[in-house]
């Protein structure tokens, strides 16, 4: 299917919109949902999800860039395709989160997208749908019970499992509730 994508270009524009039709709106309510069929007709089933084989196989050139700061990517649509620049600045734990939410930016521009979003909460979807696409619920849930036992090591051990940034995973852990808060510095208690 990707190889097809990659030759016609009129093909990724009608998958993405039989895609869209299935849904009757996109919110925070059912973005795991939404971002879990998407990577199943992706097959994008293991992580981590590398978004820079993926994307490029669906015929979504991506090229690393010099962007203007505070710009970490952009998206840009020629006839039927479609072209992400990256910043090449960003690390490629980084450059995997951006090139995920402009994936999504570039579903919420498309005609047949069943919510209309102002640019704030596309913002902020956009990233919750990076998120979830790199970190998906349920393979993280299987994996952060293995390492209960540890900890200190969850976070890092589990951000190279998943190809993020330490800081990306303990968001999603967070998230997902499946962190404890830390415990506040002991001077942080004036009355001990």
């Amino acid at each position: 299917m990707q190889a097809r994508m990659a030759r016609d270009a009129g093909a990724l524009a009608r998958l993405l919109d039989g895609f869209l039709r299935r849904f009757a709106y996109v919110s925070e309510r059912n973005l795991e949902t939404f971002t879990e069929r998407l990577a199943g007709l992706l097959r994008a089933t293991e992580v981590p999800r590398d978004p820079f084989y993926l994307l490029d196989g669906l015929g979504i050139g991506i090229e690393r860039s010099l962007l203007v700061p505070p710009r970490r990517a952009l998206w840009i649509r020629e006839g039927n395709r479609y072209h992400i620049y990256c910043s090449r600045h960003e690390s490629v734990e980084a450059a995997r989160f951006s090139l995920w939410h402009e994936l999504f930016e570039i579903l919420a521009e498309r005609p047949c997208f069943p919510t209309a979003l102002d640019p704030a909460t596309e913002r902020r979807l956009a990233d919750r749908f990076a998120a979830c696409m790199l970190m998906p619920a349920l393979p993280l849930r299987q994996q952060a019970a293995g390492l209960v036992h540890n900890p200190a090591g969850q976070v890092p051990v589990l951000a190279r499992r998943f190809g993020v940034s330490s800081a990306a995973m303990r968001r999603r852990l967070h998230e997902l509730g499946l962190v404890r808060p830390r415990p506040l510095p002991r001077c942080a208690y004036p009355w001990v």
